[in-house]
């Protein structure tokens, strides 16, 4: 469940700070909403294609997702252009969206059948929990 609040920090960071933090750096917080919203279908489809994978699989495409977002996020944090940042930072966002998806997939098959909707549930209600303490 750590892994889906973690991802759900970035995830929520993203739709709701990017907007703010690039309209008072004088770039247009709507193009950026209608980019991120377009950059999620290719993280989604190539999540699709990954999980289904002979050799990647669930579990490594969750850590070679997760591995590649820290490393844009880590290199999000030095001085760059304005242009390349925004590039940085919607390749992050379309990982973490298929990031978003796929783990709902691999949690939903790690609990037994007996506890798998009350599991899920609480995952799912502990991944919200950020979008409180966002606003």
């Amino acid at each position: 469940e750590m892994c889906i609040r973690d991802r759900a920090y970035i995830y929520y960071g993203y739709i709701y700070a990017l907007p703010h933090l690039f309209d008072h750096i004088g770039f247009n917080p709507y193009l950026i909403a209608v980019l991120g919203g377009l950059i999620e279908m290719p993280g989604m489809v190539l999540v699709m294609w990954s999980v289904q994978h002979v050799t990647l699989g669930r579990r490594r495409t969750h850590m070679l997702l997760f591995g590649l977002n820290t490393l844009l996020c880590l290199v999000a944090g030095f001085k760059m252009p304005l242009s390349m940042f925004v590039v940085v930072i919607l390749c992050s966002r379309m990982l973490v969206a298929g990031l978003f998806s796929a783990l709902y997939l691999y949690t939903s098959e790690l609990y037994p059948t007996l506890y798998r909707t009350f599991g899920l549930g609480a995952a799912a209600a502990v991944s919200r929990s950020p979008v409180m303490t966002l606003n």
